[in-house]
């Protein structure tokens, strides 16, 4: 009699359990070619619960009742959040990503000081799901100075002028060096780059959970000297209507992210940019996180942001790192 309660006991604790789950099929199309992305990671935000979508881009999770959300990231795509609804299956288009390396300055090209700004170490998102970037031999000091090497001439300097060009490129899954265009158009980059590919090192294709994948980059040419970029300055940039008018354009333009409010995350994001001369904002980036996707949403609108007055040095403008704080909190 004890045997039969406890089994009874069990299977409806079993029962219940259940009833706390749901089972999500989904599916991943790219935005631009509306083809399926297979491969991708999709996790439950905070949790060990994931998997990878198939060659056709469909996942199968199951997730909790309270999970809200899933966070999906795949090399060469941006990292998205799908927010769950009621529907159990759904299909969702994910855009296109691209890593901005470092500017390639003509003018004051030094191999020894040349630094690595893409990341190339292995992620791991959950037991089993890893993303590793594209790698050069040699590295991306070696990539800056082959490229040097092949594009210092003074009909690709005139070429480019007072102007930036950026090279658009793919390292394909096999490793190939694909030249996607260049922006403004330059045919002379353009043929250079093609014609001289067999002097290029190999390179090594970004992995998606042990599986090659392409991935896109792309890195700007200059034929000027990049100005030193300043911190404290005589007249420090200042936002246009000032810092509670830029404020109000963050709070327009800034969403909570759902797995950061379903989490409870609050805190201070700080976001690290330049005030160029003519009041552009460039170059941001995070140097104090709180997650919840949070610190990709800081990022997603400062790329939006309006023109800042400059910072003045001598009454000159000049570039101005500047680092701002963000406050995310609930209620």
């Amino acid at each position: 009699m004890k045997n039969f309660a406890f089994t009874i006991l069990f299977f409806l604790n079993y029962q219940w359990a259940g009833a706390q789950e749901r089972e999500i099929l989904g599916r991943l199309i790219d935005k631009e070619t509306q083809k399926p992305i297979g491969n991708a990671n999709v996790v439950v935000p905070g949790t060990l619960i994931g998997a990878a979508s198939n060659v056709l881009g469909y996942f199968r999770l199951s997730v909790r009742q309270n999970d809200n959300a899933l966070a999906v990231s795949r090399i060469g795509y941006k990292t998205s959040v799908i927010e769950l609804g009621a529907n159990d299956k759904f299909q969702v288009k994910i855009e296109r990503g691209v890593i901005e390396l470092d500017p390639l300055d003509f003018a004051s090209f030094q191999p020894a000081k040349t630094k690595l700004f893409a990341d190339t170490t292995t992620r791991i998102l959950i037991p089993g799901l890893t993303e590793k970037d594209a790698q050069y031999s040699g590295g991306w000091t070696q990539f800056d100075n082959d490229v040097f090497r092949i594009l210092n001439s003074d009909s690709v300097t005139r070429s480019i002028g007072d102007s930036l060009v950026h090279l658009h490129f793919t390292i394909q899954s096999n490793g190939e060096f694909t030249l996607t265009k260049t922006d403004p158009s330059r045919g002379i980059i353009e043929e250079l780059m093609k014609t001289s590919l067999a002097s290029f090192s190999t390179w090594k294709s970004a992995q998606q959970n042990g599986v090659a994948v392409p991935q896109d980059f792309k890195m700007a040419l200059t034929n000027k000297r990049i100005d030193t970029v300043l911190t404290v300055v005589e007249e420090s940039a200042m936002p246009v209507g000032g810092l509670a008018a830029f404020y109000r354009f963050l709070g327009n333009t800034m969403n909570y992210p759902v797995q950061a409010r379903r989490g409870g995350v609050q805190g201070e994001v700080f976001v690290q940019f330049i005030v160029e001369k003519d009041g552009t904002i460039t170059n941001s980036k995070i140097i104090k996180r709180i997650g919840g996707g949070c610190d990709e949403e800081v990022l997603r609108v400062m790329e939006q942001a309006p023109k800042w007055n400059p910072g003045r040095q001598k009454g000159k403008p000049v570039r101005q790192r500047y680092t701002l704080p963000i406050i995310f909190k609930l209620g």
